[in-house]
């Protein structure tokens, strides 16, 4: 219970739990955690200050009870694994989570992470994962949390790892396993980004800003109501765009060049190209409505 101050320097070695209270880290204050924290019950990491994982420290989120993140800097090298039966985590009033290269963010159970108090920042460097628990879990959107992805990789080995919040992504987009999805919010791809692996579109939007060519070095499975929106380029580079179930599609404003294959089996609705899209089937691609 209580609040505990940590000053710029301090650092937590072993295994400490954090139960109900408060650490907090003052404006301009650095804590390491070298260790591995427990944090398994009702409580809040409080900033202005940083909040620093290493490479060999480890944050362990469990339990069932809220768990906050106000006003907070975290820079993760390490490992935070996240399994709280309940409740999903809260980065509140500015809070900004950097996974760093290095880094890795375990969502282990169908529960998200979100802002309940004002805005919030996730960015990934890192790998963001689900290694256990099934279900649906991930960044959840209309809560004010943004997620950005900067050549980071995203990869879910148990069930679906959703991003339903908004957010910028640079670099490269890198899908390594399992099923990923944007399911919510507008997802901007700036200029030089790439979509690596197996990607799928279910809801919301996928953005391309003036100016900016993104391209599509893997598959993407548009499969649910949503839509693909310009006013730049998306390249389809000899890869594969499998549109399918029985809602609406739309490319909004958008260049679409095809160098691949995409295969058009929407069944109960026609493929919208509205706004000013242009769709570019270029030399040796395929359009096939099935």
């Amino acid at each position: 219970g209580g609040t505990h101050t940590f000053n710029n320097g301090s650092s937590t070695e072993g295994m400490p739990n954090l139960s109900p209270g408060t650490l907090l880290i003052p404006n301009g204050a650095n804590m390491a955690l070298n260790g591995t924290l427990q944090w398994n019950n009702t409580a809040t990491i409080q900033g202005p200050g940083t909040l620093t994982i290493p490479a060999a420290g480890v944050l362990n989120v469990s339990g069932n009870n809220p768990r906050v993140m106000s006003n907070l800097i975290v820079a993760n090298s390490g490992t935070v694994t996240y399994n709280s039966n309940g409740d999903d985590l809260e980065l509140n009033a500015g809070t900004v989570f950097n996974n760093l290269a290095g880094g890795t963010f375990d969502i282990q159970i169908p529960f998200f992470v979100e802002s309940t108090a004002g805005t919030a920042t996730f960015n990934n460097a890192g790998l963001v994962t689900r290694t256990v628990g099934g279900g649906t879990g991930g960044f959840r959107t209309g809560t004010g949390l943004t997620f950005n992805n900067n050549a980071g990789a995203l990869r879910s080995n148990s069930g679906d790892l959703n991003l339903q919040a908004s957010g910028t992504h640079d670099g490269a987009f890198t899908v390594q396993a399992g099923t990923v999805r944007i399911n919510g919010g507008t997802h901007t791809f700036n200029n030089g980004s790439t979509i690596e692996g197996t990607l799928n579109l279910t809801a919301g939007t996928l953005a391309v800003p003036a100016g900016a060519i993104a391209t599509l070095n893997g598959t993407l499975n548009w499969d649910g109501v949503s839509t693909i929106a310009g006013p730049g380029t998306l390249v389809n580079a000899s890869n594969t765009i499998n549109v399918s179930g029985n809602l609406q599609r739309v490319l909004s404003g958008i260049t679409l060049n095809n160098d691949g294959t995409i295969n058009y089996n929407s069944n109960g609705n026609d493929l919208q190209l509205n706004d000013g899209a242009i769709f570019n089937n270029r030399a040796g691609a395929t359009f096939n409505i099935q």
